[in-house]
């Protein structure tokens, strides 16, 4: 019954844990980036740039996804921990795991594009 507990207890502070710095990588993207600052090298003249407006669309939708997976799965965890079901919990901990790894690859590849290119990130469509 202890180890029980002891389990219920790491889950539930790593939920927490994650879900608070789910909420701040949130909150972090959102602030808008200056269009008028010049990147670090001219723009390239190849194709990469003129696909570039098309790919951070794609990669704006694809974070807007993520996001939203990510909600789910802590939801999902936070009632598998208080349902008492710490094996759930911790496969859903490697999913959220997962997720918020996929979220930090598409914001740095969003970043990569709008540094290259001197875009900025398309405005998210409600």
């Amino acid at each position: 019954m202890l180890v029980r507990k002891i389990i219920t207890i790491a889950v539930l502070a790593g939920a927490l844990t994650v879900g608070m710095a789910g909420a701040a990588f949130a909150a972090g993207p959102s602030t808008p980036s200056t269009p008028s600052t010049a990147p670090a090298s001219a723009p390239s003249s190849s194709g990469h740039c003129a696909k570039a407006p098309e790919r951070l669309s794609r990669l704006e939708t694809r974070e807007t996804h993520l996001e939203a997976r990510l909600t789910k799965l802590q939801a999902a965890q936070a009632k598998a921990t208080t349902n008492d079901h710490p094996k759930r919990a911790a496969k859903i901990a490697l999913r959220i795991g997962r997720v918020e790894k996929r979220e930090t690859a598409v914001t740095a590849r969003m970043e990569r594009i709008e540094q290259r290119c001197g875009l900025s990130a398309p405005a998210a469509a409600s």
